[in-house]
């Protein structure tokens, strides 16, 4: 919530802005809570198929670095529809 206020409050025209969300889990809630608060949000979620880096992710790396949806980013134009041109992928603790 912080990452989408802190851009759409930096940003000249954030009415251009639309908003894809990778989840792995897609929850009536977060979508209730998204649009409740920016009620004007151009969004769209999306689950991302944690069976899709299954075997891929090695057990010597970081635990925090083992989850599946950490690796989300790299199938987004696998996830994402074909007219989404651009992408910034930003994680959920940025702030602009």
């Amino acid at each position: 919530m912080a990452a989408v206020l802190s851009i759409l409050q930096h940003s000249t025209c954030p009415e251009n802005v639309s908003f894809h969300f990778l989840l792995a889990h897609l929850e009536a809630e977060i979508f209730s809570l998204i649009k409740s608060t920016f009620p004007y949000l151009t969004f769209k979620m999306y689950r991302f198929d944690s069976n899709m880096v299954r075997g891929k992710i090695s057990k010597s790396i970081r635990q925090a670095l083992d989850q599946p949806l950490n690796y989300a980013r790299i199938y987004m134009s696998d996830i994402l529809p074909l007219d989404v041109e651009r992408v910034i992928y930003l994680d959920s603790d940025i702030i602009v």
